[in-house]
């Protein structure tokens, strides 16, 4: 469900462009830019719609990444911004702990082991406090309507509501649902709406410091206290970019994975990618790319990692250099897996963009939820490792590795060009790369780039000790994909060694991916029908 009109209709106004996995959040993003707010305003109000009608993919419990372009900077480097909003491990974490349990791997679910401070809140108020333009209380009025009076449960809300029919604390759902899970069916939110409330009347310590946060304490057990909550998850960070496709990529540096996609198309980009090759070999080349950019993820990828250390121009040359347009590289190779997120994009008139990806990690995230707001606590916990060598070792105060990697792109001169985003768990980067050579090499209008077939890469094999965003050491890569690809493409990438499996049809993992393009009048964009039922709206005002 789309709208792809890029220039302003005859007696109207542009003011934004909006593009989100659901009708109701980019509606209501595009009323908060005809009351006269931001982009930024739009996206909260978006992403808090988002946290009442797909909370099993993203919501109040889990966390949030952006990135943000600023026009109203004279000085060039300081127009593109980010903003981490992912929260830590709790002062108690032990890994030492859960390895004397037997445990080799984090916790899923059904551990609070798994849950990190959710950053969501923080993220909404220090975005607010900086771009706002409306009040903060007028950014939730839609989300708490839709929550207290009810929404129509989408495909793939009941599809994953199902799955957690038998949870007995999630009693909103079984009311709502009354043992038949049907797409179409009036879904409230009671407890969600009245956080929504209170935090329409305060601020972040109203959430953290009392409701939300009194709930995480008592369920909890000990594991999280009070100081756990008080500073704010959300920090303002330096993007890390690299010049590649003819723009300025832009994402966040870590604990996110934006270093790998960056790493990626400047390996690509020195590769040589060009609308001159043959889809075989042009998918030859963004494989590889995304292999040796990201086969020692785990290695190196932490909180607090330096990208332009450990990704030296002459670094990314070195790999660039190990290609071979005939066969895949012997490397060690990567395991990746799906995940529940949203990423929604925002424009508006003035210029301000914004690229937001905020999630519960898995579906629901940790299964856990607090008992009378019912709001799901996410398991970006599961980022962290139990091995005592790694970087991402489970400790106190510590973030995980993060799957979020927002982006967005420039032109030369600092102009904005385009914004993107995506779900898609450990495949992100992949997915993303594959979006901007769509864009940026082959040409393709958003509504292509988006809708063309994927690769993402995967173990041979379901691993034992899943975590969610784990490069396995000595895991075999295998290439999947989709089921709308030519089948020869399979057949001519096996011949260059590489293991392909075809996924079945509307496979989520592929990602559910946004892109807006900036032009001189307004923005087109485009959302993913993978997500069945996005829509990316531009909106008008009467002059």
């Amino acid at each position: 469900m789309t709208d792809q009109t890029s220039t302003p209709t005859p007696g109207g106004n542009w003011i934004g462009t909006l593009s989100t996995t659901d009708p109701l959040a980019t509606k209501a993003g595009i009323d908060v830019l005809r009351s006269g707010g931001s982009a930024v305003d739009a996206a909260i109000a978006a992403n808090a719609v988002l946290s009442v009608t797909a909370q099993h993919m993203c919501g109040l419990g889990g966390d949030l990444l952006a990135i943000v372009y600023d026009p109203s900077q004279a000085d060039l480097n300081k127009r593109v911004v980010g903003l981490n909003s992912s929260g830590t491990s709790s002062k108690r974490a032990s890994a030492a702990r859960l390895r004397a349990e037997g445990k080799a791997a984090m916790p899923r679910s059904g551990r609070i082991e798994s849950v990190t401070v959710p950053g969501c809140v923080d993220g909404w108020s220090e975005l607010h406090a900086r771009y706002g333009q409306l009040p903060w209380s007028r950014l939730f009025d839609s989300a708490i309507e839709l929550a207290r009076n009810g929404f129509a449960a989408s495909e793939t809300f009941t599809e994953d509501a199902e799955e957690i029919s038998a949870l007995k604390a999630a009693s909103e759902f079984r009311s709502s649902f009354n043992k038949h899970y049907e797409t179409g069916t009036l879904v409230r939110r009671p407890g969600i709406a009245g956080v929504l409330e209170n935090l329409q009347r305060g601020s972040r310590d109203d959430f953290y410091l009392r409701g939300f946060g009194q709930e995480l304490i008592e369920i909890s057990a000990g594991y999280f206290d009070k100081n756990d909550f008080v500073s704010s998850c959300a920090r303002w960070v330096e993007p890390i970019s690299v010049d590649a496709f003819g723009r300025t990529i832009h994402s966040l540096p870590p604990n996110s994975q934006g270093a790998v996609l960056l790493a990626a198309s400047s390996i690509a980009d020195e590769i040589g990618v060009t609308g001159e090759l043959q889809q075989d070999e042009l998918m030859h080349v963004l494989i590889e790319s995304a292999r040796l950019g990201g086969f020692d993820r785990n290695q190196w990828l932490c909180d607090g990692a330096e990208f332009y250390t450990h990704f030296t121009t002459s670094e990314l040359s070195r790999r660039a250099s190990l290609f071979d347009r005939e066969r895949s590289v012997i490397l060690p190779d990567a395991y990746t897996e799906s995940g529940d997120t949203i990423a929604l994009l925002a424009v508006d008139s003035s210029g301000l963009g914004i690229s937001l990806i905020q999630s519960n990690a898995s579906s629901f995230g940790s299964r856990l939820l607090t008992p009378t707001s019912q709001i799901f606590l996410h398991n970006r916990g599961m980022g962290f490792s139990l091995e005592p060598d790694s970087p991402n070792e489970f400790g106190p105060n510590k973030r995980p590795m993060h799957t979020l990697t927002p982006v967005l792109a420039t032109k030369p001169g600092g102009k904005l060009d385009l914004l993107v985003g995506t779900m898609g768990g450990d495949a992100q980067p992949q997915i993303l790369l594959q979006l901007l050579v769509n864009r940026l090499i082959l040409n393709m209008e958003p509504e292509a780039a988006i809708s063309a077939s994927r690769f993402i890469l995967e173990p041979p094999a379901p691993l034992q000790t899943q975590t969610f965003s784990t490069w396995e050491k000595k895991g075999k890569v295998s290439v999947r994909l989709e089921s709308t690809a030519n089948p020869q493409l399979a057949i001519n990438l096996k011949r260059r060694g590489h293991s392909v499996r075809t996924a079945i049809p509307l496979d989520s993992t592929f990602g559910h991916s946004h892109m807006i393009q900036i032009t001189d009048s307004a923005a087109v964009g485009f959302c993913d029908e993978r997500s069945r039922g996005g829509i990316c709206l531009q909106g008008f005002v009467r002059p």
